[in-house]
């Protein structure tokens, strides 16, 4: 809690003042000049309380008990203004992690914003008590429409096989989609906000735009010195991390989210196509004198939704996909990289179209994904 307040220097007769705060005497010389009397000088004091919470209050000043019959400067027109009563505010609370992060969501969605990626600080890392702030983050980070957390490890119990409790073995556990661990052995360092500044940086109109987090390098973050065997128990337990590979690139590995089958950058991409999915079809209603309950209005939505797919098959996001198919006479049938299906409007019901609620659509779409690894044979006749 803290009070600043204005100093009316008018009847202050030389340098020195002294105030009794908190039990103390406590000498502000420094604040006042000489000759303060003067009428072209403001002064603005800042009073702090030694604690925090809605019970912290900082009150008004009291006349002096000084034997020396000093100027009193707590009255109506000097420090105290216009009111002789106590300054009290509100101070805050804190409540829960979770909370926390719900407040900084709403602080920026008022302010015009919206937190997409998201970090904890390092103080946070591998703590357990009074909280598990890493684990708690990540279950609020699930609960999201939107959003990809990146966290850090620098315990060594990451790359201990035996070792349940790390982070990244307890969030691999639960399957979480929308959080991702790095592993670092040096603290002062944020890989996970340097890997997120990359894979959020994609410009979805531009063709072949989007790309994988792995064997990317991250200036500024100095690589980790690990040996195979860690490296292969990080793998297992879904870390990722950032080493020297070959001849000494620096290459991030391997772009995995603490879920067994997600990637950061499936992620990312589908999110922002379901963000645009969304944008498209809502200009439809926004653009158009209304869109009629009939196969025009679905024709209408369904235009906005297929321009929407081909900008994501032309950035690289969705893809045809080859499979087997032994019906055919070559052996394999394409995929489309997407299938757009509308509810037949004659399956709507009474209280749908009394409410106005159009049929939905369903859009089925073929992951372009990325090649990590690959094998190579050698044959070698004489």
């Amino acid at each position: 809690m803290e009070r600043a307040v204005v100093l009316n220097p008018a009847a202050l007769f030389d340098g020195f003042a002294k105030c009794f705060l908190f039990g103390c005497d406590k000498n502000v010389t420094s604040v006042l000049p000489n000759s303060v009397n003067a009428p072209c000088f403001t002064i603005k004091l800042l009073f702090k309380s030694l604690s925090s919470g809605d019970s912290s209050t900082v009150s008004v000043l009291s006349a002096p008990t000084d034997d020396n019959s000093p100027t009193d400067i707590s009255g109506a027109i000097y420090i105290n203004g216009d009111s002789s009563v106590a300054s009290t505010s509100s101070g805050y609370t804190y409540t829960d992690f979770a909370n926390e992060l719900s407040l900084i969501r709403e602080a920026a969605i008022c302010s015009g914003k919206f937190v997409y990626g998201w970090s904890i600080d390092a103080f946070y890392r591998d703590k357990t008590s009074p909280e598990n702030y890493q684990k708690i983050a990540a279950t609020w980070a699930e609960g999201q429409t939107a959003a990809i957390l990146g966290l850090t490890s620098n315990s060594v119990l990451a790359y201990q096989a035996a070792s349940t409790s790390d982070i990244g073995y307890v969030l691999n556990q639960s399957g979480f989609i929308r959080t991702f661990v790095n592993y670092h052995d040096k603290a002062d360092y944020y890989p996970e906000v340097s890997i997120l500044a990359l894979m959020l940086s994609v410009n979805y109109k531009q063709t072949d735009s989007t790309l994988t987090a792995k064997f990317k390098d991250m200036p500024g973050i100095p690589t980790v010195g690990i040996n195979t065997s860690q490296l292969t128990v990080l793998e297992n337990k879904r870390y990722n991390t950032f080493t020297l590979v070959g001849n000494n690139a620096r290459t991030f590995r391997d772009g995995n989210e603490v879920s067994a089958s997600w990637y950061i950058d499936d992620l990312i991409n589908l999110d922002n196509f379901s963000n645009d999915l969304q944008t498209a079809v809502f200009n439809v209603f926004l653009r158009t004198k209304k869109v009629p309950y009939s196969v025009r209005g679905q024709t209408l939505l369904r235009d906005a939704i297929y321009g929407t797919c081909t900008v994501y098959v032309a950035n690289g996001t969705i893809s045809d996909r080859v499979v087997q198919d032994s019906t055919t006479k070559a052996g394999t049938a394409i995929l489309p990289a997407f299938e757009i299906v509308p509810t037949p409007i004659q399956n709507m019901s009474a209280s749908d179209r009394a409410q106005r609620i159009g049929p939905p659509f369903s859009v089925n779409g073929q992951l372009a994904s990325a090649m990590h690894s690959i094998e190579i044979n050698i044959n070698a006749y004489s």
